[in-house]
């Protein structure tokens, strides 16, 4: 038995999609972790599946390297819609539902949007901001992004957080770094990060217009800040989304790279 895939990366994020719609795979976290080796597998930063939905358009369900599941992607959101529309799904819009919350997706002159909504700041403090996007991430603002401290990455690593570190520029530009859980390394770019930073940027600088967010991958993303009165009522990202490769996965009898209900 065969399984297609394909791969995808938004800024430097890579995924590996699978179509998911009849919604009968299971993925054990071994397969997973094997399958996002960057030497021994396919290589990426996580596995995304495309399921059905009850109470959105499609739903997205998506694992780390680690083989944990997380609940939420804003860089996987965008391989996703650009993965529905490369399948052939019709339409500009479409509303994806995650873990815990549904998320309203457009295509525009070749790139994904996605509203974000509002993070939810858990703490605040001088040195740093901890916020809720669907996922929890860590912010820190540093004046330099070549030299900050790197041994935080473990210092918080015990919280089970996404941790961030970001230089702000008043002219309207962001440039960040992110460690990622599940991946347990930095990766080129976080969409739900950049929402992070955006949000503590927003509250700590007071940053109103649009922004540009600079990865390490050389890429960005764009937010737009949506207020009323003075208050902040949505974020929303886009970018564009990059299709590398298509694949199959075979499935054998000892140690199947996948499962299917049938066990193949």
């Amino acid at each position: 038995m065969e399984l297609s895939f394909s791969k995808y990366h938004g800024t430097g994020n890579d995924f590996i999609l699978i179509d998911d719609r009849e919604g009968n795979l299971s993925l054990s976290s071994d397969i997973i972790t094997s399958l996002c080796h960057r030497q021994y597998g396919i290589g990426a930063d996580g596995i995304i599946l495309l399921t059905p939905s009850e109470e959105g358009d499609f739903g997205m369900q998506i694992f780390n390297r680690d083989g944990s599941e997380a609940e939420m992607c804003g860089n996987g959101l965008r391989c996703l819609v650009q993965f529905l529309r490369d399948l052939g799904e019709g339409g500009d819009s479409f509303q994806i539902e995650t873990m815990k919350k549904i998320y309203p997706c457009m295509i525009e002159k070749g790139k994904i949007f996605v509203s974000m909504g509002i993070p939810k700041i858990v703490e605040e403090k001088e040195s740093h901001f901890l916020l809720e996007v669907g996922v929890p991430h860590f912010v820190t603002f540093v004046d330099d992004l070549a030299s900050f401290e790197k041994g935080a990455k473990k210092h918080f690593s015990s919280l089970g957080v996404n941790i961030n570190y970001a230089k702000f520029d008043p002219c309207g530009v962001i440039y960040m770094r992110t460690f990622e859980r599940g991946v347990e390394e930095e990766t080129f770019s976080c969409g739900s990060g950049a929402t992070a930073v955006c949000m503590a940027a927003w509250k700590r600088f007071g940053l109103a217009g649009p922004v540009d967010i600079h990865f390490h991958s050389g890429q960005q993303l764009q937010f737009k800040l949506i207020t009323k009165d003075g208050v902040l009522q949505d974020l929303i990202m886009s970018g564009g989304v990059t299709h590398v490769f298509n694949g199959t996965m075979v499935c054998v009898s000892d140690g199947q790279p996948f499962q299917t209900p049938a066990q193949c």
